[in-house]
């Protein structure tokens, strides 16, 4: 069986495994049903990634929360378009304004 990554990277060596990413993450997805049971979803979903950009997204996401917001372009420019363009919109829909609420640590 071939994996793909919706990042539509290749990767070398062969790809073997695909992670399910919630988008948004599913702490984010509670804590905007607790604040509005009646939230938009409609750009919620499930996005297949290899375990480097999953890790990617989460990372990002996590150095916008220390940021407080978007974090400076020397940061985010290190990362794919593809990972900076899911972390955008996450944040943008971001559960409040009041971080930490999925920091790993």
């Amino acid at each position: 069986m071939i994996y793909t990554c919706q990042n539509g990277a290749s990767w070398h060596p062969t790809l073997h495994v695909i992670n399910r990413h919630h988008h948004p993450p599913t702490s984010w997805r509670r804590e905007l049903l607790a604040a509005d049971p009646d939230v938009d979803q409609s750009w919620w979903r499930i996005v297949a990634l290899c375990g480097i950009d999953h890790d990617e997204v989460h990372t990002l996401l996590d150095a916008h929360v220390r940021a407080r917001g978007v974090p400076a372009g020397a940061i985010t420019r290190t990362y794919g378009r593809f990972v900076r363009a899911l972390v955008a919109e996450a944040w943008e829909h971001r559960p409040s304004d009041s971080p930490p609420y999925t920091l790993r640590e």
